[in-house]
């Protein structure tokens, strides 16, 4: 073989000093894509509108908001890759800056499902009720809220981003996705991208949830 034609179907690798295929260099590609993140809470204060909308400029002299990269800011900006699915399963939602990244996804045409905890849909400052009246956004929870034999709770906060791909995206931790859990609680958040071994448990469940709870789909209005 010529250097011509394996140039044509190989790929140099200067890490190993050695020729590889498509098919090795694709997979060596998508190793070193791989990545872990850990965000710590909390912030000190919540980040300013011009850290998460690329077309807001703060005009405020002395703006009382961060603006620099924070926790939140990181994990916003993760959830706003998403290119064609976001599933989050999370105990409660309450923080206005992660609901509008939700609503964000659904505008840009993300298939977005929730499955949350009942007792937490119509609870004080609770944004899981204005999020089922977006469209594209589905939301389930584990039983009816007024249901008197519930049990326990659907205390997961773990989001999949583009599940269906081969470059998954895992959101999870102790973090509620509350402005308590910002600002105000000791917690943690794993981001784990491209690891499809590590996704592949959290879809699994979430469609097992899914499947479960199919019964108790939340509407925008209650009937």
């Amino acid at each position: 073989m010529t250097v011509g034609a394996r140039a044509k179907k190989s790929f140099f690798n200067a890490e190993t000093n050695s020729w590889e295929s498509a098919a090795e260099h694709e997979a060596h590609a998508h190793f070193t894509s791989q990545s872990t993140e850990i965000l710590i809470f909390p912030d000190a204060v919540m980040p300013c509108r011009s850290m998460l909308d690329a077309n807001y400029r703060c005009a405020k002299a002395h703006c009382d908001k961060a603006h620099h990269t924070t926790s939140l800011v990181k994990f916003i900006r993760t959830l706003d890759k998403a290119t064609s699915t976001l599933d989050v399963v999370c105990f409660t939602i309450t923080c206005d800056d992660i609901k509008r990244a939700i609503q964000r996804a659904a505008k840009r045409g993300i298939r977005v499902r929730i499955v949350t905890d009942a007792n937490n849909v119509d609870s004080l400052g609770s944004d899981i009720r204005e999020l089922s009246e977006a469209r594209k956004i589905d939301v389930r929870c584990d039983a009816h809220s007024n249901d008197p034999n519930k049990r326990g709770m659907m205390h997961h906060k773990f989001a999949i981003i583009d599940g269906e791909t081969n470059d998954p995206v895992v959101i999870t931790g102790s973090f509620n996705w509350t402005r308590a859990g910002v600002l105000d609680n000791h917690d943690n958040v794993l981001i784990a991208r491209n690891q499809p071994d590590v996704a592949a448990p959290y879809i699994k469940h979430m469609e097992a949830l899914w499947k479960e709870y199919a019964a108790f789909q939340i509407h925008g209005a209650e009937g």
